[in-house]
């Protein structure tokens, strides 16, 4: 999943395609590139897909947020080989609630991507409902990313003191501790 294009809107369009990537990169049936690996693919490429595919892609999706007020729209459009669109959606909400948002984007995919799968994807999904324990949880995300590991795991620990339920942030800092070799 591309980045979304916010039109300039600080860092929306980067955050909400994060939170979308992190809902779908437990489901196992649905293979998705982490959002760091697309972000530098693209940044390689001057930011221009042309028609060109991400490392591995069979299909990418792109699209735009926009802000309207207190609310967003999003519209998405997934692409084959040679820039192809073969699906769109939509989707819209609270700009307070991009976790929610997030979720409701991932699950239109789910459905429209792999139909079969949806039953399956709403069983393994979780949402939390405390945005501070979101916001640590994108934390620790960046601190992994620059090797920040003892920062990691502070962020997604805190994230879990929130949000005892949060299974990426659980995952997370699973991870984060295997890198320091810490039990």
């Amino acid at each position: 999943m591309l980045p979304l294009d916010d039109g300039g809107d600080g860092d929306l369009g980067r955050n909400l395609t994060r939170r979308v990537v992190d809902v779908l990169e437990p489901f196992p049936l649905l293979r998705v590139a982490p959002a760091s690996e697309t972000e530098e693919w693209l940044a390689q490429r001057g930011g221009i897909v042309g028609t060109a595919m991400p490392p591995g892609a069979t299909r990418y999706a792109d699209g735009t947020v926009t802000r309207r007020g207190d609310s967003l729209l999003i519209l998405i459009t997934v692409r084959e080989a040679g820039a192809r669109p073969v699906e769109k959606l939509a989707a819209s909400g609270d700009t307070a609630d991009l976790w929610r948002l997030a979720h409701d984007v991932a699950d239109s995919l789910v459905r429209r991507l792999a139909p079969r799968d949806a039953q399956e994807f709403e069983n393994i999904r979780h949402r939390p409902i405390d945005l501070a324990a979101t916001n640590l949880y994108f934390g620790g995300k960046d601190a992994f990313r620059r090797g920040a590991w003892e920062a990691a795991d502070r962020q997604f620990s805190a994230a879990l003191e929130r949000d005892p339920q949060f299974v990426q942030a659980a995952w997370a800092l699973m991870i984060a501790r295997r890198y320091q070799r810490t039990p």
